[in-house]
């Protein structure tokens, strides 16, 4: 099983990644949606900000009426404060992490009507999360005219050096 300390940094590198990432978006893509039934770039940048921070409160608490609460602040979710949003979520998410007890990590909790250990949440609800949207950054980004971008940019949060390849 993953540690406690090694949770953390995987959380905290795709912070770095999705902080990166945001570094390459152009003023005129934040209303970029592949389709009518999909999310913003803008709405998904809301949810890196508040999903990851949300599902660490609802895991510590057991108060999943937080979910619906989360979905209103993605809908109007403003960009323009996204790098400090996104830093203080990541520290209330780590703060979470190491805060919460290795008996309580060990617990089985049902959310959405499946049940398993807290620890399992964790790793489901944030860290895939964060990778899961990350990737849709990523993708909104390459459609929305930055086809320069690759495996780099996506898992090194670094752009490619000259010649490299991957």
């Amino acid at each position: 099983m993953i540690s406690r300390d090694e949770m953390i940094q995987a959380i905290q590198h795709e912070y770095r990644i999705i902080r990166h990432l945001h570094s390459k978006i152009p003023a005129e893509s934040y209303d970029y949606k592949p389709s009518e039934k999909q999310r913003t770039l803008r709405q998904v940048l809301g949810f890196l900000v508040h999903g990851p921070a949300v599902c660490a409160r609802v895991l510590s608490t057991g108060d999943q009426s937080l979910f619906g609460k989360m979905d209103e602040d993605i809908k109007v979710y403003s960009e323009a404060n996204f790098l400090a949003d996104l830093e203080a979520a990541e520290k209330e998410v780590v703060d979470n992490v190491r805060s919460v007890s290795d008996e309580k990590l060990n617990e089985e909790i049902q959310v959405f009507g499946v049940t398993m250990k807290r620890s399992s949440w964790y790793l489901n609800l944030i860290l895939e999360g964060l990778v899961a949207y990350r990737m849709q950054v990523f993708l909104y980004l390459k459609v929305a005219g930055r086809p320069e971008l690759n495996t780099a940019n996506l898992w090194l949060a670094r752009d490619a050096n000259p010649g490299e390849t991957f």
